[in-house]
């Protein structure tokens, strides 16, 4: 993500291909891989900063799952609302389907997927401030010169 920004704030030039089938890449095993790959970056994605996580967090669990909440205890109009949302959300899994990488029932559990990735951020933000720093294949690296962007 810091190469990303990196290359932007230098007026580089990033291009993207997709290679389909032609090339797998295996990063994670399971839903513990996952979060344990996902875990080294996500809280350097607020830059770091418990304020801007928080607000994020709770952003994500108004959007993604404040709605299937809604949907099983709302009044009979909040209900409506709450499932034409959840549908919304369905619909744009089958948008995203298209391309063949996608699992079916991508915007079914949407939600669900987002309560997963929220405990990966508050998990990632635990493990960085108690480290003091992201721990790399080996390498740690200080919050202090994350925080500055060294690294």
């Amino acid at each position: 993500v810091k190469l990303g920004k990196l290359v932007k704030r230098n007026r580089g030039q990033q291009a993207c291909l997709r290679a389909g089938s032609l090339i797998r890449v295996r990063w994670a095993e399971g839903l513990r891989g996952l979060v344990q790959v996902l875990e080294k970056n996500a809280f350097a994605s607020v830059n770091f900063s418990l304020t801007f996580l928080l607000l994020s967090l709770v952003f994500m669990f108004m959007i993604a799952c404040w709605p299937m909440i809604g949907l099983l205890t709302g009044s009979s109009g909040i209900r409506l609302i709450c499932l034409v949302t959840w549908l919304e959300m369905i619909y744009l899994g089958v948008i995203i389907r298209q391309a063949p990488e996608t699992a079916r029932g991508y915007g079914l559990l949407f939600p669900f997927s987002m309560l997963i990735f929220i405990y990966v951020m508050l998990r990632s933000a635990a493990i960085t401030l108690v480290n003091q720093g992201v721990t790399s294949r080996g390498t740690h690296y200080p919050l202090g010169q994350q925080k500055k962007g060294i690294y």
